[in-house]
């Protein structure tokens, strides 16, 4: 199961008793700052919860399944 950013939100307001205006805050202030640690090539650390970090991907190549051939596309 999923939950969507609102429903954490909402969670937060309710777990912390604070108004769903601050929680959203600080949702978006821990987000912006992990952002921005990790757009530094910092990994940040939770003990017991997990590790953030950048990581560049390889590129992948699909291949076009109506173009009958061998074609293929570099995805982004």
């Amino acid at each position: 199961m999923s939950v969507l950013k609102k429903e954490f939100i909402d969670r937060m307001a309710e777990t912390g008793g604070i108004t769903k205006k601050e929680a959203g805050k600080g949702a978006a202030l821990f987000i912006e700052t992990l952002m921005e640690c990790m757009s530094e090539n910092e990994k940040v650390m939770f003990s017991g919860f997990g590790r953030f970090e950048m990581k560049t991907a390889k590129e992948r190549k699909g291949r076009v399944p109506l173009s009958g051939g061998g074609m293929y596309c570099a995805r982004t």
